[in-house]
């Protein structure tokens, strides 16, 4: 029996809690007593507390964001982890949305000059019909979004997560995605001229036009855009889909596995999980 076991049975009111902060007194990164390194070679390992790891970990990730002499492994590393664990569990997305979390990873995305980071919690966290419905309520999540492709370094992730995003029926996103003059809209169209992009991310812009040209409630407005750009008429008849992945191409893909594996923090570092009682 572990110690935390045995004081809880001594006294069962107190409860007993993994430090949020993380552990760095050793060599081992750990975040609400989960071990980093052994979370990422194994992502579909059960959290026994998925909840507190996954508030610990997005507020780890949001302070180290805040600060521009942070420390860019750690950073690195645990939003890799938070991109790991959502793309190999996708039913946790499910539950950020009623978290809270949504609203200040997009203003993050939308103030910080590191943008890599949060940008890959939010490519895991458009695979979701319901983080699309809550970025949706976020005024600026386009526009967070869409300061992404300007960056050559992380451009194919924002356009995969919003490859992502705008498979889901959202005409509320759409809505987001067609307002100001230097909308979505246009700056996709102007995306299919940069040469950074392969054929693979331009066959997802153009999908990702088409959808919004699809939308019940604004899509007649999104054909207008497209109808006057001369830049389209060279995309709009091409079939793209042969250039379309099966599986995202930036997603971390989640290492195979046992499932319904559980780590847990220990006195020292294993490198199997602990088995189950």
């Amino acid at each position: 029996m572990c110690f935390i076991n045995k004081l809880t049975r001594l006294n069962a009111e107190v409860s007993w809690q993994a430090p949020a902060e993380p552990i760095t007194n050793s060599d081992e990164l750990q975040i609400a007593g989960i071990y980093i390194r052994l979370l990422n070679q194994n992502p579909t390992w059960t959290l026994r507390r998925p909840r507190e790891f996954i508030t610990c970990l997005f507020d780890r990730i949001i302070d180290l964001v805040s600060d521009e002499s942070t420390n860019q492994d750690e950073l690195t590393v645990l939003a890799e982890t938070g991109c790991n664990l959502l793309t190999a569990q996708t039913a946790l997305t499910k539950m950020i949305p009623g978290m809270g979390i949504m609203p200040t990873l997009v203003g993050k995305l939308s103030e910080t000059k590191i943008l890599r980071p949060i940008l890959l919690i939010l490519h895991a966290l458009c695979q979701e019909a319901l983080c699309i419905s809550a970025l949706a309520q976020i005024p600026t999540s386009i526009i967070a979004l869409k300061r992404c492709l300007n960056d050559d370094a992380i451009c194919g992730i924002a356009v995969e997560a919003l490859y992502r995003a705008f498979n889901h029926d959202c005409s509320e996103l759409t809505a987001l995605a067609i307002q100001g003059e230097d909308n979505l809209v246009s700056s996709l169209i102007k995306a299919l001229t940069n040469s950074v992009f392969d054929t693979s991310i331009k066959a997802q812009i153009v999908k990702i036009l088409k959808n919004l040209a699809n939308d019940l409630q604004y899509g007649a407005q999104v054909q207008e855009m497209l109808d006057e750009s001369p830049i389209w008429k060279q995309y709009k008849d091409q079939k793209m889909d042969l250039f379309l992945a099966d599986k995202p191409r930036f997603a971390i893909e989640a290492s195979p596995g046992q499932t319904n594996l559980y780590l847990t923090q220990g006195s020292s570092v294993p490198d199997a999980p602990p088995p189950v009682s």
